[in-house]
Order: structure tokens, then C-alpha cells, then sequence
């Protein structure tokens, strides 16, 4: 029989996947882990608890790394965000940016709901990008891209 995992039922769970090991270890982890096996392998559901402070470490810890290592530093940065467009964040947003020789472009929407704001600045580390990602995430519906 065939077994199809609905990623969508195991919100918050990861599934794993092992090989069957010996008869003593497979009855074992049926009893006390709630395995099951299927198409003899075997599958598990955990539950996990993601904080979003640990998440948040873990993606701006990788992003330092994709940005040490894609571009030497100082070096021009291309920050882009979406604001909806008659919200005061985007003043806040230009603000990150009056000090410097900032090249920065709007654009609308079609509709005009939302302005794309692009920001070509010259960094000195990657630390200085990641405090500016830090300071938009806390903005109320500003998106970063």
C-alpha cells in the first residue's frame, strides 16, 4: 500500500524517515516512540516548538554568513521593501538612510495600495545591514525583501 505525508496535518512536527534496524530495536521504538511502520520504513511524527527568538538567531546568523561571503565589505548594499503606500513607515524607512549617499527609488503599485522602496547604500559590515533589517522588522507591515 502507498502512504502520501500531508505536510499541512503536521503543522509544528517533523516527520521522520529511518530504515528499519533489527527486530529487538524496531520493537522497542514501537512501544516507547509511537512509531509506526509503512512500506517498511520507519515513520515518526515529533513535535517541535520553535521560538521565534531562536529562529530569528538562526536566520541572521545565516544571513551574516551569505553576506560575508557574497560581497567584500564596505561595499553597496541593495535593501528593497513594500509599504503600504500611505503609511508613515516609509518616512521612518528613508530616515535608516539621511546620513548617507544613499541612492534610493520609489515605485507604486498599479493600483497604487503599496510603494517598493529601493535603497543602494554603501555598508561598511555586514552587521550594519543586519541592524537595518533588525530596526524594519519592527515596523508594522513593512515587508523586506
Amino acid at each position: 500500500s502507498s502512504y502520501t505525508v500531508n505536510p499541512l496535518s503536521f503543522n509544528n512536527s517533523i516527520i521522520f524517515v529511518l530504515p528499519p534496524p533489527g527486530l529487538p530495536l524496531i520493537t522497542t521504538l514501537l512501544i516507547l516512540f509511537n512509531f509506526k511502520i509503512i512500506n517498511h520504513y520507519i515513520y515518526t511524527k515529533v513535535p517541535i516548538k520553535m521560538s521565534s527568538e531562536i529562529s530569528s538567531k538562526d536566520f541572521y546568523s545565516r544571513f551574516y554568513d551569505q553576506l560575508v561571503y557574497s560581497q567584500n565589505w564596505p561595499g553597496k548594499y541593495l535593501f528593497k521593501f513594500i509599504v503600504k503606500s500611505e503609511s508613515p513607515h516609509l518616512k521612518v524607512l528613508k530616515n535608516y538612510f539621511e546620513s548617507t549617499d544613499a541612492i534610493i527609488s520609489e515605485k507604486k503599485s498599479s493600483k497604487k495600495s503599496f510603494t517598493s522602496l529601493s535603497v543602494k547604500v554603501e555598508m561598511k559590515t555586514p552587521e550594519d545591514v543586519i541592524d537595518i533589517y533588525k530596526k524594519s522588522n519592527k515596523l508594522k507591515g513593512v515587508i523586506t525583501l
